[in-house]
C-alpha cells in the first residue's frame, strides 16, 4: 500500500504420480483444433475449476471415438495429520456435456471448452461449435455439484453469422 515491495517464502510440494483425467485416450483430446495458427489461439483457456474445498472439474474436447466436450469431476477429502493438512484427491464422474444428437451445432466440431465452478460445487461448461453453414457459435450447460444437468444446452451467442468462440467464464 506504500508502494514497498513485500516478499513471502514459500514451499511448493507435488507429488511423484499424475492421473490421466481422459479414460478414452483414441484420438485428438485437446482445447484446440488443427485450424487455427499459432497466432490465433486463445489465451489462457479455463479448462479446470475448483469449489470452496478443493473439489475439482476439468474440462477437455475429445476427436476420438467420443467426439465432443468432457468433464470430469474430483473430489477432494481434508485429513488433519501431525505434519498439517494431507488431501486425497478421487474421480468421482466423467460426463460428456456436448448433446450427440444436436440439431444447435455439429458435435464432431465442439472445442474450446471452459469451465466455471461456485464454491457450492455447482458448476457451467461453455464450448464452441459449427453449424451447419460453417459459423462458429458459443454453448453452454449447467451442472448442480453432482454432475446432474441443470436444464438444457443453449446457445449463448445472440448473433449467429460468422465466427463467435474462445469463451472463458
Amino acid at each position: 500500500a506504500d508502494g514497498h515491495d513485500i516478499t513471502h517464502s514459500f514451499t511448493i510440494l507435488t507429488s511423484a504420480s499424475e492421473e490421466r483425467v481422459n479414460t478414452d485416450p483414441s484420438g485428438d483430446q485437446t482445447f484446440i483444433p488443427g485450424d487455427l495458427a499459432s497466432d490465433v489461439y486463445p489465451n489462457s483457456p479455463q479448462s479446470v475449476a475448483s469449489d470452496a474445498d478443493g473439489g475439482m472439474v476439468v474440462v477437455w474436447a475429445d476427436a476420438g471415438v467420443s467426439p465432443g466436450i468432457h468433464a470430469k469431476l474430483y473430489d477432494v477429502v481434508w485429513t488433519e495429520t501431525i505434519d498439517g493438512r494431507e488431501s486425497t484427491v478421487t474421480a468421482v464422474k466423467e460426463i460428456v456435456v456436448t448433446n450427440p444428437a444436436s440439431t444447435l451445432y455439429l458435435p464432431s466440431t465442439a472445442t474450446y471448452a471452459s469451465v466455471a465452478r461456485d464454491g457450492d460445487g455447482d458448476f457451467i461448461v461453455t464450448w464452441s461449435a459449427q453449424n451447419g453453414s460453417g459459423d462458429w457459435n458459443v454453448f453452454a450447460r449447467r451442472y448442480d455439484a453432482l454432475g446432474n444437468p441443470v436444464g438444457d444446452e443453449f446457445r449463448v451467442n445472440i448473433e449467429t453469422n460468422g465466427i463467435q468462440r474462445f469463451s472463458t467464464v
